[in-house]
């Protein structure tokens, strides 16, 4: 026993000694752990301001308790570590609980403010200031007695960070090659969810320029979290490692990471200079500009300077609307004064003069597709339903929808929203579509139509087509800048674009919104180029060549697209990104208009929605 005590003794002194020799060695440890908590709240404190100010730029500039209770805000659960002590316009204190640390948030946010030009933006950073869409956050974090701060600089990013974005799969159709360039210093990028098909990697047909072409650019990214095949001259094959040099960037097939975007909704998406838009209802259907077989009543000059009232049966150029698009009988007809070669020179329109619009053997109501065509130069659409207008009515202002059936063009005022009205009970109502499609009593198949031109905004003037149904432009051609939205339905058009672009206004292009699948073709057979922004809400198709003779033309593509694929219950009809029939294909990035959504995204009540933002610099 007494043996016993003595070893104890003995082993508590030597105990007592080790804690003495080493208890500044135990200070150490624990002090390290603290820091390394410090240090780790401080990243998170910093990561909760950046969420926070993308969910609601306001963050910093107002009191928490006076922004909204909202998916991603300050009172969002996506944070739940975090519990907040105390907060002011520009200050939040919080206790960060998995690290058991305190943390203090200072914001300066100038988010908001209008943006500067660069040369001001470069001076203003130099001097250590927060310009114009930045925001610096600072995070000072206490765990255990030990402190550690960390700062970063956020600036606003374009909403969408890549030229092309599908939700599925990318196939580019390039005969001779296929180029990615970027006007923006930071990204040059195409991402996929599904596989790719890109033309000849191996050949160098498939590579990352500068703007001007004149080099290879090295922040090219292509990035799929499928496989990735180069189309040779051999056929399909597998991406090959040793090719990826040859694109001037990098390439990487299979990436386990899931790649994230900004779902806009129709609600979301700002028209440029909306709020001084005029919303104008125009009657919803299909305007089918055709030549059709019609009984034409007019007066011939008799010789002894009077006129002798002639019929003839002739194919007409005409106008047919068709309230709902699906009819086989057009709802009103109207024919030009001035579009006279298919009766005869020396013909004499006047108010009296009739067309008989029927197959030519029956007149009236013995034919049950009989429509009285109405003559005219100008025919106005605002209002719920189409009606013949004078020549002045069309000059003066009056109506901001006029169809000019002289010039076969449909244009549209400036500072006009225009609204295909809903018809209740009439199946794809809220559409709008101008085509030049095969009419009622159409003359010999395959004969040439009229293609109309539809003409919307200028530079510096607004003009956006709203529509909940389909927006069909895709047998006519589109000329002019604006937004076109369907909410619920496609968009398909041919637009006419310039050779060049200078992006110096948010408006300097077409914006399209669609529900389903937007479709882009070539409006004529030559070289084309197109800008502008898409959201489809299913696939995007660019089409070089719509008549698929054998022939591929050279296009250039400046903005950004993204393809959401919602519709997956037909794999062999999901196309993701498509673009066809190319020669030499170019996608050039533009963040300028992609900034100006940032900016301007509508939100609910006010609300500013979410925003993109990307770190100028982290110091953790």
């Amino acid at each position: 026993l007494i043996s016993a005590l003595i070893i104890a003794v003995f082993l508590v002194a030597l105990t007592g000694a080790f804690m003495t020799v080493n208890q500044a060695h135990f200070a150490i440890i624990r002090n390290s752990e603290d820091q390394t908590r410090a240090q780790r709240a401080a990243q998170a404190g910093l990561e909760w301001a950046y969420y926070n100010l993308e969910h609601d730029r306001r963050w910093g500039t107002a009191s928490t308790e006076d922004l909204p209770s909202r998916p991603g805000g300050i009172n969002s659960s996506a944070y739940d570590d975090f519990k907040i002590l105390e907060a002011s316009a520009n200050f939040t204190k919080a206790e960060y609980l998995p690290m058991d640390a305190e943390i203090q948030i200072t914001i300066e946010n100038n988010l908001n403010a209008a943006a500067l030009p660069d040369d001001e933006l470069d001076d203003a950073l130099a001097l250590g200031q927060v310009p114009p869409e930045h925001a610096r956050v600072r995070v000072i974090s206490e765990a255990g007695g030990c402190r550690h701060e960390a700062e970063a600089l956020v600036r606003l990013a374009p909403l969408y960070q890549d030229t092309f974005y599908a939700n599925g799969e990318v196939d580019v159709d390039a005969a001779v090659a296929f180029t990615m360039a970027s006007n923006d210093p930071f990204r040059n990028s195409v991402k996929a969810t599904g596989e790719m098909y890109l033309p000849d990697i191996g050949g160098s047909k498939t590579r990352f320029t500068t703007p001007d072409g004149s080099a290879l650019d090295p922040k090219g990214v292509i990035q799929a979290n499928g496989k990735i095949f180069s189309q040779s001259p051999a056929g399909t094959e597998n991406l090959d490692p040793a090719d990826i040099s040859k694109t001037g960037g990098r390439v990487m097939e299979e990436v386990k990471r899931k790649f994230s975007f900004f779902d806009l909704e129709p609600t979301d998406l700002p028209v440029a200079g909306e709020s001084s838009q005029t919303p104008v209802t125009v009657a919803s259907g299909e305007y089918r500009f055709t030549r059709s077989k019609a009984v034409s009543t007019y007066q011939e000059p008799d010789g002894d300077g009077g006129y002798n009232l002639r019929e003839r049966t002739a194919d007409i150029d005409v106008l047919e609307y068709y309230a709902n698009p699906s009819d086989t009988t057009p709802s009103k007809v109207f024919r030009s004064y001035q579009r006279l070669n298919d009766i005869g020179s020396g013909t004499q329109i006047t108010n009296s003069t009739t067309f008989q619009y029927s197959d030519g053997s029956s007149i009236g109501v013995e034919d049950p597709n009989f429509v009285q065509a109405q003559v005219t130069s100008f025919v106005a659409l605002d209002g719920g339903v189409p009606q013949a207008i004078s020549g002045d009515q069309a000059s003066s202002g009056q109506f901001k929808v006029v169809i000019n059936l002289d010039r076969q063009k449909m244009t549209v005022a400036p500072n006009t929203q225009v609204v295909p009205q809903d018809i209740p009970g009439v199946d794809g109502d809220g559409t709008l579509q101008i085509t030049n499609k095969s009419g009622v009593y159409a003359q010999t198949e395959g004969a040439a139509f009229i293609t109309p031109t539809v003409e919307l905004g200028n530079n510096g003037s607004d003009v956006s087509i709203r529509a909940t149904g389909d927006v069909e432009l895709s047998n006519a051609k589109t000329q002019g800048v604006g937004t076109i939205i369907s909410e619920q339905g496609n968009i398909s058009l041919r637009p006419i674009a310039d050779n060049s672009f200078n992006v110096n206004s948010p408006n300097e292009g077409l914006a399209l919104y669609a529900k389903k699948d937007v479709t882009v073709a070539n409006p004529g057979q030559a070289n084309w180029n197109f800008q502008g922004f898409v959201f489809a809400g299913d696939d995007f198709v660019f089409d070089a060549n719509p008549k698929d003779d054998g022939n591929s033309y050279d296009v250039a593509f400046r903005g950004s697209v993204v393809a959401k694929n919602e519709d997956t219950s037909d794999p062999a009809e999901d196309q993701g990104i498509a673009i066809k029939h190319g020669r030499r294909v170019k996608l050039v990035y533009e963040p300028e208009y992609l900034k100006f959504l940032n900016r301007n995204l509508n939100g609910p009540d006010g609300v500013p929605r979410d925003i993109a933002l990307e770190y100028l610099y982290r110091k953790l």
